[in-house]
């Protein structure tokens, strides 16, 4: 009986405990920033290799290509070639992933204030304005 009110109570530990907390990611405009610019610089990294082994396979192959048969170089450029393409295909949708982040934060950036106006033009004291800012840095 003590077995198993210590095997009850040791599950229900475990299972209350989790491992790991997961943490909310602060919503702000700053941090939206940074991760599309963390984004922006993966894409254009992933791109520039992607063009560089392109380049770097073609090369290879025309400087090895020969009607006769394939020598290693050939295959080797070739292969860097088609590697290179596709690293430079899967470039496109992190620069789309990034310029959904940005337009994320200039969405944040508009917010609602409480706007004072004078009595005698409105009925009540508070009316609702858009406030937009834009950074000129």
């Amino acid at each position: 009986m003590k077995r198993l009110i210590l095997l009850f109570l040791v599950s229900f530990l475990v299972y209350a405990l989790p491992a790991q907390q997961e943490q909310e990611p602060e919503l702000s405009k700053e941090y939206y920033l940074q991760k599309s610019k963390k984004q922006y610089n993966t894409a254009y990294k992933t791109l520039a290799g992607g063009v560089i082994a392109g380049l770097v396979g073609y090369v290879l192959v025309a400087e090895n290509f020969s009607f006769q048969g394939s020598n290693a170089g050939e295959v080797i450029g070739g292969i860097l070639f088609f590697g290179g393409a596709i690293t430079v295909l899967a470039s496109v949708p992190t620069f789309i992933k990034a310029g959904q982040t940005k337009r994320k934060a200039t969405q944040i950036a508009y917010e609602y204030r409480s706007l004072q106006l004078d009595p005698s033009f409105v009925g009540s004291n508070h009316e609702h304005a858009l406030v937009v800012r834009i950074a000129l840095e």
